[in-house]
């Protein structure tokens, strides 16, 4: 699995937002798995309906593909189908861009991943 990932948000002043309840502001390596091959990305917001991936390659809304996660102090990589809801491009405010994808059929191990991530992460939403 690749490690490479977006780049972090520029300038102090932006402030994080707090992750609506049930969310969790992770960020997570992923590799997305579409027909034009691999390519990296980084959650920034995490349920376990769906995620925000910052990507430079944003798949189009409609899009399904394989998504690998690496959840940390786990070492190998969960897979989970994804469909992409909408896309952020680059914004003027320096928004990551990416795109927001809801898991198709969750398998048990990731959405139980994902349970454990929210509530370890509990009022600290960054770590």
């Amino acid at each position: 699995m690749s490690s490479a990932a977006v780049a972090s948000q520029g300038p102090e002043s932006i402030q994080p937002q707090a992750p609506r309840r049930g969310r969790s502001a992770a960020e997570i390596p992923v590799d997305l798995h579409g027909a034009d091959g691999p390519f990296p990305g980084i959650t920034r917001n995490i349920s376990r309906e769906g995620a925000f991936i910052a990507t430079h390659q944003p798949l189009p809304p409609g899009t399904r593909f394989l998504l690998f996660l690496v959840f940390p102090g786990d070492r190998k990589p969960l897979a989970v189908r994804a469909e992409v809801r909408w896309v952020r491009e680059a914004a003027p405010d320096e928004r990551p861009p990416g795109m927001g994808v809801a898991f198709v059929d969750p398998p048990l191990g990731v959405t139980l991943s994902i349970t454990d991530l929210i509530e370890s992460m509990g009022s600290n939403p960054r770590r």
